[in-house]
């Protein structure tokens, strides 16, 4: 019988809302050394290895999705 980990789904990244989104890209490059790469015109991915951070200009301090990987498909299910 496999063992199932204890942790079989991790958080793969977060995308967050901001009203100021060039005030948070430079102190994500400047003070965490985040790498940035843009997404689109409102949009932009600061990482870092095995760290994700998605921005996308709107409301301030808004969690607007995240992203998990699992082991299979039947874990995704149960995430939702």
């Amino acid at each position: 019988m496999a063992k199932t980990p204890l942790w079989s789904t991790t958080l793969d990244h977060i995308c967050l809302e901001t009203a100021q989104p060039d005030v948070m890209r430079e102190i994500l490059r400047s003070a965490l050394g985040l790498k940035e790469t843009v997404v689109s015109n409102d949009k932009w991915l600061s990482q870092v290895p095995n760290r994700q951070l998605i921005f996308t200009k709107g409301t301030a301090k808004k969690l607007s999705y995240t992203g998990f990987n699992t082991l299979d498909e039947t874990q995704l299910i149960g995430i939702r």
